[in-house]
This record gives structure tokens, sequence and C-alpha cells, in this order.
């Protein structure tokens, strides 16, 4: 990738992005989450994927519990 050194701030990423409105019982993670065509420059990456898979995980835990 074309790294020159320029840093950026860290971000949120909403848990209504993770979820779909018309399908029930799926979260997501990685490429098909909702976003604009400027965060997915950031979210498409594997490493923000992958924290997004531990979150919704998590999300999937507690929805099992509640």
């Amino acid at each position: 990738e074309n790294w020159d050194g320029q840093s950026t701030r860290p971000y949120n990423i909403p848990l209504r992005s993770l979820y779909s409105k018309d399908v029930n019982n799926l979260l997501m993670a990685g490429r098909p989450i909702s976003c604009s065509y400027v965060a997915f420059s950031s979210t498409r990456v594997l490493c923000t994927g992958s924290v997004v898979g531990q979150a919704v995980g998590a999300a999937a835990a507690l929805c099992i519990k509640h």
C-alpha cells in the first residue's frame, strides 16, 4: 500500500451500521457493513474488519443473553 506516514484519529462505527433492518437475526462485519464510500476505504481492511467482527460477536452474545 502507499504508506506516506499520515496518521488518522480513531473513529466509532455505530452498531446500527452492523445489522440489517430488513433481515432478522443478521449481524455483519467487514465489507458488507453500512457506511459511506469515504469510510469504506478504511473499514474494508483486515485489521478493522477483525475488530468489528469481535464487536459483532460480543453484540450477538449480549442478544442471546438478554
